[in-house]
Order: structure tokens, then sequence, then C-alpha cells
């Protein structure tokens, strides 16, 4: 049986990657914001510049997250508290949406990275006596080939492989999984397919660092921006902060200052 896999020490590229991360998202999401829902010029110019890259900006976020895995000593409680905030994001969303259309959330990265969290609290000491590196190679080729099943489709690169059965996605509630109706609108959208693919990936390069002492190396300890360290190690409480507040200083500033 292997070791206690949880890692003791914070490493400061992890939360500086996640940092960065973050910074990218919020910029997507002030350019949405700007851009579709209250139709402003400089927001559609950001959203020409920022939209064709913004499917690749959550990667290293959730590969980071599933990384973290190792720091917790309970990821079934840290699910569960994660869990909170992303079903009061989806609540007044959903219900601000029929006022101002196009901002509902039903599943969006928070209530994946719950979901997972959580699942992989009560499956990790199965997945781990797993072959860390045939495993992490098995979970990118899923996330990879499964990257279009929203769209009804397996394959890769755009390649339709595999035509999903129309049935999957007749049901208005299995979107969480990956199928959603035609009809189904979120605007931060992160089914469980694929997504939980790349965050068990990064719980399995985790593994893989510890077994190759990797962890134990001093330059991975070393600071190289505060500011990025810093967003990234409130990086959950910043990213759940940062729609409302850019959306309530837009709208005030769209509706109150001439």
């Amino acid at each position: 049986m292997r070791e206690n896999k949880t890692l003791k020490k914070r490493i400061p590229i992890l939360d500086e990657i996640r940092g960065f991360s973050v910074l990218v998202m919020i910029a997507y999401h002030t350019a949405y914001t700007w851009g579709y829902i209250f139709e402003l010029p400089v927001g559609k110019s950001m959203l020409a510049v920022l939209d064709p890259i913004h499917y690749v900006i959550p990667f290293p976020f959730v590969f980071i997250s599933g990384i973290c895995t190792k720091f917790s000593r309970s990821n079934i409680r840290r699910g569960l508290l994660l869990m909170i905030p992303a079903l009061i994001i989806n609540i007044v969303t959903i219900i601000a949406d029929k006022y101002i259309y196009g901002i509902a959330i039903y599943f969006g990265v928070i209530n994946m990275l719950s979901a997972v969290m959580i699942l992989y609290g009560l499956t990790g000491k199965y997945l781990e006596k797993l072959p860390s590196r045939l495993s992490l190679a098995v979970c990118m080729i899923l996330f990879m080939i499964t990257w279009g099943i929203k769209l009804e489709y397996m394959g890769i690169f755009g390649i339709r492989l595999v035509k999903m059965p129309k049935v999957l996605y007749k049901n208005n509630f299995l979107f969480p999984i990956g199928f959603p109706t035609r009809r189904f609108v979120s605007s931060d959208y992160f089914p469980l397919i694929p997504w939980l693919f790349l965050f068990l990936a990064g719980a399995y390069f985790a593994d893989i660092m510890k077994n190759a002492n990797c962890i134990k190396t001093e330059n991975l300890y070393k600071s190289h921006s505060r500011v990025f360290g810093f967003i990234g190690k409130y990086a959950l409480y910043i990213y759940i902060a940062h729609q409302p507040v850019i959306f309530a200083l837009t709208y005030a500033a769209v509706n109150f200052i001439e």
C-alpha cells in the first residue's frame, strides 16, 4: 500500500501559475461582461482578442487544483465547503438572468471543482493504487477525446470520431455530467466530462513528483512573483468574488456615470 500522499509544504510556483491563470480569466470575464452583456465597444474589442484562447485559460487552473488534492487532509470537506458559494452563485445568477439575459450559471467551474473534490475524496485511496504515469497518460487522452462531448461527439482536435447517442442530450438533468440539451445555456459551463480527467491528471502528476522526490528540490519552493503567488493562494476566493464585482461596477458606470 502506498504511503500517505498528502504534501506538507506549499509550492510557490503552483500558486504563481494559478494566480496568472486567474488574472487572465478575470480579463476574459471582464470582456464578456462589457461586450456581451452590456454591449460596450471596448468589451467587444477585448472579446475579439481573448475569445480564441478562453478555452485553454482554465487548463492550468484545473490541473493545479488536481495537484493540490495532495495538500488536503480532507478533499470531501473542501468540496462540501466549496459547494456553498457555488450554489449561491447559481441561485443569484439564475434569478438575475430574468432581468439581464446571459448571466445565469448552472454548472460553472466552482460547481465542477466542488464535485470532483468530493469524488476524489471518496475514491482517491483506490485511484492511488493505479500506476501514476500510465494513469496520467490515460487521463490526458480521455480529456482530449471527450472535449467535444457537450457537442454530442467524441474525437480529437475537432475531428469527430464517435457520435454520441442523442438520448443522452434529451434529459434536462444530465448537463452536470456533460450532456446538455440543445436549449441549455450557461454563461460559465464546466461539466464533469471532460474536466474530471484533467483534474485527475493533476493528482497523478503530483504522485509522480512525490515518487521522483521532486518535491524535495529547493528551487521548487522559491518565490518568483509575490503578486501572482498571492492571487494563486487565494484563487478560489478571488474567482468567486470577481464576477459580481465586475458586474456591479460596470452596471454602476453604465447607469449612473455620465
